[in-house]
């Protein structure tokens, strides 16, 4: 699968895969969202990064139970209950996100997409990964991309907030004989790696289940190594903003995880305004069936045939942006739009 030029529509065969607000006065609900920071803060210094590790397990229960769990001599409070205003939807998401793949774990590895070879061969290749290379997977998932470059670099690590996800990531390293990888619990908004620990640092489908995704890559940069490269695969909003609207709309009701995919133009600020130089791009579409990915999602009761409605309706006009079409009397099959950006973090 060869394709030319810095920019690149690469298309995989069907089937594969392819307010900030500001005042003199502080309201009570600012005050407690600073708070919320200053907290949040206070975790992340690296001189805790340990101590967060080792707890990263209780974080994950405290964030589902709503309640402070116990380790060691330190009561954990989940944020649930100690994070109010913005803070409260953060926790929320991530707990939102634990659930969901959780659950997710194996479908979401066994999804023709997610484990297709010539797209994980793609990502692979340009990134330019060669066997000097260390690599970092954040919210690596099932560990898909991390095998997939574990074949041809030194060593690769994934990193995920989820144990389920983990597990599964490590059942399949094992089962592929893979001795050159390891996988961690962690907030991905706070990596627990020193700085410039590794030379290639990826993501793939995960940014548009970020809230704060210029958090995720600033933590990807820090611990890119200088001249090192960042690597974010994942899928497209269209650049209508109606259309964008709806797609992320339909998503966050199939999968309540979803936070916002971006269009292109969004994406590539967001990674120029993280002090990183693009340097490659590559394109291709995600065949999908509408009632496979449904069966291994798991949407709010009611929602999966809200969004089966949805793309029933979008069927006259595109109205997602996804190419949405009948198949036989059934089926709805679609693609999401996919793009690799490899960008370098500065030698300096």
């Amino acid at each position: 699968m060869r394709t030319t030029g810095a920019d690149r529509d690469h298309r995989p065969p069907r089937g594969s895969a392819g307010a900030r607000t500001e005042g003199r006065r502080r309201t009570p609900s600012a005050r407690r969202r600073s708070a919320a920071r200053r907290l949040a803060s206070t975790w992340s210094r690296p001189r805790l990064r340990g101590v967060r590790s080792s707890v990263s397990t209780a974080l994950t229960a405290a964030v589902l139970l709503g309640r402070s769990v116990l380790v060691g001599d330190c009561a954990v409070a989940s944020p649930l209950t100690t994070c109010y205003g913005d803070a409260v939807t953060s926790a929320s998401h991530q707990a939102t996100i634990v659930d969901q793949f959780t659950r997710q774990a194996v479908p979401f590895s066994e999804a023709p997409g997610i484990k297709d070879e010539q797209a994980l061969a793609l990502l692979v290749a340009e990134s330019g990964a060669g066997p000097d290379d260390t690599v970092l997977d954040v919210a690596c998932g099932p560990g898909l991309v991390v095998a997939a470059f574990a074949r041809f670099v030194r060593h690769a690590t994934g990193v995920d907030i989820t144990p389920a996800m983990l597990a599964r990531a490590r059942e399949i390293a094992t089962a592929r004989g893979l001795t050159n990888v390891q996988f961690d619990q962690s907030d991905v908004t706070s990596l627990p790696y020193a700085d410039g620990s590794f030379t290639i640092v990826s993501s793939r489908f995960a940014f548009h289940h970020f809230l704060d995704p210029a958090a995720v890559l600033a933590e990807m940069r820090r611990v890119c190594a200088p001249g090192g490269r960042v690597v974010v695969v994942d899928l497209l909003a269209s650049d209508d903003p109606a259309t964008a609207k709806a797609m992320n709309e339909m998503e966050r009701l199939r999968d309540p995880s979803h936070a916002r995919a971006m269009p292109l133009a969004e994406l590539e600020q967001l990674i120029r305004d993280g002090d990183l130089t693009i340097r490659r791009r590559a394109f291709y579409r995600l065949p999908v069936e509408l009632e496979a990915v449904l069966e291994r999602s798991f949407p709010a009761p009611g929602d999966a045939d809200r969004v089966r409605a949805i793309f029933a309706a979008s069927l006259a006009d595109d109205a997602l942006g996804l190419g949405a079409r009948r198949h036989g009397e059934r089926e709805i099959r679609f693609e999401y739009p996919v793009v690799i950006l490899v960008a370098e973090r500065p030698a300096r």
